[in-house]
């Protein structure tokens, strides 16, 4: 699973300095890692993104386990800028 992470609006127009965020999130199929780290570093063109795993433990309990990226969501940092939508 990747998740690209697009910051809607300045600090300034969120509630203690929160920040609007979209996180749309694609599942990929029979690929293999090295495939979809590429495959997400350019989707997110320079913007915050996880890429995820999902397993399942036992029975129909599924779990995500992050292969790679940050949440700026849960205050992780990001050294790539990401200040507004693509245009």
């Amino acid at each position: 699973m990747v998740n690209v992470f697009t910051r809607l609006s300045s600090p300034l127009t969120c509630r203690r300095g929160s920040v609007a965020t979209a996180c749309p999130e694609w599942k990929l199929y029979e690929a293999d890692v090295p495939q979809v780290l590429a495959w997400a570093a350019e989707k997110a063109a320079g913007r915050p993104y996880i890429v995820s795993v999902a397993s399942a433990e036992s029975g129909d309990d599924a779990y995500l386990i992050r292969l790679f990226g940050q949440d700026p969501t849960r205050g992780e940092a990001f050294n790539e800028p990401y200040d507004s939508l693509p245009t």
